[in-house]
């Protein structure tokens, strides 16, 4: 997970550097759009609690709401199951959203100071970002020379990655490599509709289209759900995002015959960790993929306290319900 986590951010970072250098002018409106999120919500009571509760999904799930999608492709039992507690915790933060935001995300400490580590240092983006690309990108390396990836896969896997020497064909990659490859969707991404890489907002949308065929009066009380109903075409970019990944993963998993043979979860924790990740997702305004790999890619100060958060959330509950319930948690 670290590795591909850094990889993926590294090249993430470092391609968006490139586009910064160029001054193509995607980035800008890219990084506007960012802006809003973290000076909508408390420190602690959006950015923060919402990443803990993230990480604490991930740690009961086996997931994070991006990786669930290549599980359904994989067959893994009831990955279906978080996928739904995911669109469940979407729906259900839909509902509350008007009164969380007065109870909640507009409680405690606000963030009042620059958004961007560049701006509020006062230096190139390009010349900051790169700096963080080497260090990622290198930190993953510095994993797989330490950690040989051959020696990390899963035991039904250990002879078909031992009798294959590196290439596209083998049955799995360094995941540091692979997170690299990810991280270069950013240009794309940036480029055809100057969004950056997440994958929440997918199911926010998909849980908001019930409110459509309802009156004005309902559209304007649930003013984020509708919002979310109604976007504009950029804002439906994720739904093929997702949907492709879940086909790309069932393709590669029949290419290998491996479709359906990772071990799964405890249908209860699938739903219970889905629900954590999504509502953690909607209160913090990012995901694994969005304040992770695109937030912290683009200096978002608020995105670096978020993924130390999400981090900690998903240890500690790790580690806490591995002792109390680990026998509960797998099938």
């Amino acid at each position: 997970m670290l590795k591909m986590f850094c990889g993926a951010m590294g090249a993430g970072a470092l391609c968006i550097a490139v586009l910064a250098y160029f001054e193509v002018p995607q980035f800008e409106e890219a990084r506007q759009v960012w802006r809003d999120s973290p000076t909508s919500r408390g420190l602690l009571t959006g950015i923060i609690l919402g990443t803990f509760l993230l990480g604490a999904g991930m740690a009961v799930g086996g997931a994070c709401p991006g990786m669930v999608l290549s599980q359904v492709g994989a067959g893994v039992p009831y990955s279906g199951l978080t996928l739904v507690g995911g669109l469940l915790g979407a729906f259900i933060y839909g509902l509350l959203e008007p009164s969380l935001q007065s109870v909640l995300l507009s409680r405690g400490p606000q963030w009042t100071c620059e958004v961007y580590a560049d701006i509020a240092l006062n230096v190139s983006y390009w010349k900051l970002a790169t700096g963080l690309a080497v260090a990622c990108i290198g930190f993953a390396a510095f994993l797989e020379f330490m950690f040989d990836w051959k020696a990390e896969v899963p035991s039904r896997l250990i002879k078909d990655v031992a009798e294959c020497a590196w290439a596209p064909t083998c049955v799995a990659w360094p995941p540091s490599v692979a997170g690299v490859l990810l991280g270069t969707m950013q240009i794309p991404a940036m480029l055809l509709i100057s969004q950056l890489l997440g994958s929440s907002t997918a199911y926010q949308v998909l849980t908001s289209l019930w409110i459509l065929p309802l009156s004005d009066t309902v559209k304007e009380q649930y003013a984020y759900v509708t919002k979310h109903a109604n976007a504009a075409p950029k804002g439906w970019w994720q739904i093929p995002y997702v949907t492709f990944a879940i086909l790309a993963t069932a393709l590669w998993e029949l290419s290998v015959s491996d479709i359906g043979d990772a071990p799964g979860i405890h249908p209860a924790s699938a739903v219970l960790g889905g629900f954590l990740m999504l509502f953690g997702s909607r209160i913090a305004a990012g995901c694994t993929s969005g304040h992770g790999i695109s937030g912290c890619a683009v200096l978002s100060m608020p995105s670096f306290i978020g993924v130390g958060a999400m981090f900690a959330g998903g240890i500690s509950v790790a580690v806490v319900w591995e002792l109390t319930a680990g026998e509960f948690q797998h099938v």
